[in-house]
Order: structure tokens, then sequence, then C-alpha cells
């Protein structure tokens, strides 16, 4: 589980992350048997994350803006939950929920897996 946390905070630190792309990630990593199992994995390990303040939740109609706002954390369980959202857009215009990993995620996944070392950030 370790690895997956590992996995999913720097891809926050990299980028936005789709939810979707959260739920391959996991079903890739641990040769899960099916995309609803990873999706429940990804779901957990992202809730965690969120209680921890280490990665906050961003809804977008599009692509991802540099300048979005935070999900409020009452929406939070609703969108995590809605399987909707844990299936890429069709469409240009479609609404998503994506990732990013916080300040505070960042420092944490430098402390815990690259020996206290702060990388540079995007």
């Amino acid at each position: 589980m370790a690895d997956l946390v590992k996995d999913l905070l720097w891809s926050g630190i990299e980028d936005f992350t789709g939810l979707w792309d959260a739920a391959f990630m996991v079903q890739a990593a641990e040769s899960l048997p099916s995309l609803d199992v990873a999706r429940d994995t990804a779901r957990s390990i992202l809730e965690s994350l969120l209680a921890k303040s280490l990665v906050d939740l961003y809804q977008f109609r599009g692509l991802p803006q540099n300048d979005a706002a935070p999900v409020p954390p009452e929406w939070r369980s609703g969108l995590l939950h809605d399987d909707g959202f844990w299936v890429a857009p069709e469409e240009e215009d479609d609404v998503s929920v994506w990732y990013d990993t916080t300040e505070k995620g960042f420092e944490s996944f430098c402390e815990q897996y690259n020996g206290g070392v702060l990388l540079f950030r995007k």
C-alpha cells in the first residue's frame, strides 16, 4: 500500500491527475483483476490523503487550469463516490474531477520517499 500512496502522491506532484488515471495506476501497479477493485482502492487511498491534507480535489469543465479552486471539503466524499467521475470525460466541456498534491503532501513525499531532500516543484 505504501507504494500506491507514493505513486499517487507523485502523480499529483507532476500535474493534476484525473480520478480515472488514479484507478488505472492502482490497477497496473497491483495487477488487480478489475478496474472496479482498483477504483475502490484508489478511492480509499485518496480519502486518506485528503483527510491528512496531502492532496486536494478539483472539479473542472474541460481541461485543468492552474487557477482552479479546490473542491469544498463537504463535497469531496460525494464526488469520490460518484462512479461517473472515475471515467475519463468524453467531451471537451464535460465536468471532471482531478486531484493535486498539496505543499504539505509534497513535503511529506520528499521526507518519506526522497530521504528528506526537497525536489524542485512545478
